[in-house]
Parts: structure tokens; C-alpha cells; sequence
């Protein structure tokens, strides 16, 4: 239950993060992208389970239900895409480069660049079985890879397919493996505790010494703090969400993310409209609306996923005998 609320009310963040290129509060803006997209692969590694299928069943369900919204939505919205770069001279060439995500930008619906990492991360995790390593060999192997990534941000190695992002994001997948074996041994009363440190850790490297940040752009400011932020941040971000477990509707948030990534920038597009016609943009009410429709958007598409779930379950990456049972 903790785990759907922290994906559910991730996603308000993930949606008002996006809107708030438009406003005001840029701290708010460099608070949530300090921390809420490598929430996401901590947490992804933190739910990662030992296979029980072959190696090409395991990777051909995960490329059912990554790789298969991911394609049907670049597609769909490339008019969007044409739309808005028509007129910017650029060739056929990098245009198919990055409708193809072969330079590490998804097109015009770039938040879909997250579901083509994430498939990249498991294809890896399991490669290496990384879920059957020690509890050593885990904080070990998390920060070699999270070195790897220094030195794949520092010397600005450009990798296609968003492999320099995936390096990177490896080790926030590793760190949550890790945390998920750490919390099974660690006695509960500790939490409250570790929970307040990160708290005060992450405000310090998040949003006191390191800028704002775009993973998606590898744009990461102090590299090191933005790791340490990341991680800090989740583990707050985890506390926050355990307290707010049984709140159903965020919960049902949690198990309707896919569809929600690949087709939120339509909507925040047609918003940053809106608001730029009625000349709001650059306002404190914009901000303040941004925070209310972000919100509110997430209640509007339960039952759009709902129809989604039980007639086109392949858009969300859901098997249909599940979503019909």
C-alpha cells in the first residue's frame, strides 16, 4: 500500500514539476527534481523479485509492459511533435534520431524516456542477478556504478538510447534492492529516526548547495550531491507515504502510472497554453493553479485507466486477464 501511494503521489509531483517551468517558485521546482525521478528507480529496485520464468519470458512481459506504451505513444504524438517543430529547420535525420530516442531525447513527449531507462535497468539488474548479491556486495556494487556515472557526467559521454542515463540510474535501482534486504533486518524503531537525517540531508544537498537538476537532460549540477539528495530524498519521500498508506485513492494513483507518463505532457502542454493566453505565466497564480490542476488531473484520468485497464490493457503495459479479473 505504501508502496502505490509513493508512486501515486510521485506522480502529482512528477505533473506539477513539469508545470512549473511556467511559474515562479523555482525552489519548489529544485526541490522536486532533486529527488522525484530517482525516487522512482529506488523504488523500482526495491519491488524487484527473484525471476520465476525463463530469461526471454521475464524480458519479453517487461518489454510488453515498458517498451510497448512507450512505442504506441512516441507514435501517437508525433503531430504534437510536428506541430511544435516545423518550422526549426531541423533535417529528417535528427528528427528520426530522436523520435527513436537513438540521442537520448524521446521527441516531444520526452517523459516516456523513463519506461525506455527503466527497461534498459532490469535487462542489466538481471543480467548481473543482481537481487541474488549479499548485502555487502550490493553497497559495493551500487557505488561503483554510481562512480561509473561520475565519470560518464564529467566527461559528458553522449551514449544512445539514454545509456549514460541508465549507468546513473543503475545505482539508485542497486541502492533500492539494497534497502529492501536492509529494512527486513533493521529493527522498526530505527526508521522514525533514519527518516529525520534524511529529511535534513536531503534539504541541504538538494536545495541549499546543488541547483536545479534534470536527469532527463543530464543536467545535475554537483554530481555527488545529487546523488546523495536522491537518495535521501526518497527515504523521505517513502516516510512521508508510509503515513499516508491507507488513503486509497492514492493507492489506485500508484497502479495507473504508465498511462499517466506517456500522455500527461498533452495536457500540460494545452495548460502552459491557457495560462500563457490569459497571461498568467510567470505569476504566483500560476503556480498556485499548477499545484490544484496537478491534483486534480490525477483524479481525472482514474477513469479514463479504469476503461483503459479492462478494453486497451496493452496501453498501460497490464495483461488482460488481469485487469479483467
Amino acid at each position: 500500500d505504501w508502496i502505490d501511494t509513493a508512486k501515486g503521489l510521485g506522480m502529482v509531483l512528477v505533473i506539477y514539476g513539469h508545470l512549473l517551468y511556467g511559474g515562479i517558485w523555482s525552489i519548489v521546482n529544485r526541490a522536486i527534481y532533486s529527488f522525484h525521478m530517482p525516487m522512482y528507480f529506488v523504488l523500482s529496485g526495491y519491488v524487484a523479485h527473484r525471476r520465476t520464468t525463463t530469461l526471454k519470458s521475464y524480458f519479453s512481459r517487461k518489454a510488453y509492459e515498458l517498451l510497448l506504451p512507450s512505442a504506441i505513444f512516441i507514435v501517437a504524438t508525433l503531430p504534437i511533435y510536428y506541430f511544435f517543430t516545423r518550422d526549426s529547420g531541423t533535417n529528417l535525420s535528427e528528427h528520426l534520431k530522436t523520435i527513436l530516442f537513438v540521442n537520448g531525447q524521446v521527441a516531444y513527449n520526452s517523459p516516456i524516456w523513463f519506461l525506455i531507462v527503466l527497461f534498459q535497468i532490469i535487462v542489466v539488474f538481471e543480467i548481473i542477478r543482481g537481487i541474488q548479491y549479499p548485502i555487502p556486495v550490493k553497497a559495493v556494487t551500487a557505488l561503483l556504478l554510481f562512480v561509473l556515472g561520475y565519470l560518464v557526467y564529467t566527461f559528458s559521454v553522449s551514449l544512445p538510447f539514454g545509456t549514460d542515463k541508465t549507468i546513473i540510474c543503475l545505482g539508485f535501482f542497486m541502492t533500492g534492492s539494497l534497502m529492501r534486504d536492509l529494512c527486513e533486518i533493521l529493527p522498526k524503531r530505527v526508521f522514525p529516526a533514519i527518516v529525520c537525517v534524511s529529511a535534513i540531508l536531503w534539504f541541504l544537498c538538494g536545495v541549499v548547495f546543488n541547483g536545479k537538476v534534470s536527469l532527463y537532460r543530464m543536467e545535475l549540477g554537483r554530481y555527488w550531491l545529487f546523488i546523495a539528495s536522491g537518495l535521501t530524498g526518497s527515504i523521505l519521500w517513502f516516510g512521508i507515504c508510509w503515513t499516508l498508506r491507507k488513503v486509497s485513492v492514492f493507492q489506485r494513483w500508484g497502479q495507473n502510472t504508465i498511462f499517466v507518463v506517456c500522455t500527461q505532457y498533452v495536457g500540460i502542454t494545452l495548460f502552459r497554453t491557457v495560462m500563457s493566453h490569459i497571461k498568467l505565466t510567470s505569476t504566483v497564480y500560476f503556480d498556485i493553479i499548477a499545484l490544484v490542476v496537478s491534483s486534480a488531473a490525477m483524479f481525472a484520468y482514474m477513469p479514463i485507466c479504469s476503461f483503459i485497464n479492462v478494453y486497451l490493457p496493452f496501453l498501460a503495459g497490464k495483461e488482460e486477464k488481469i485487469c479483467r479479473v
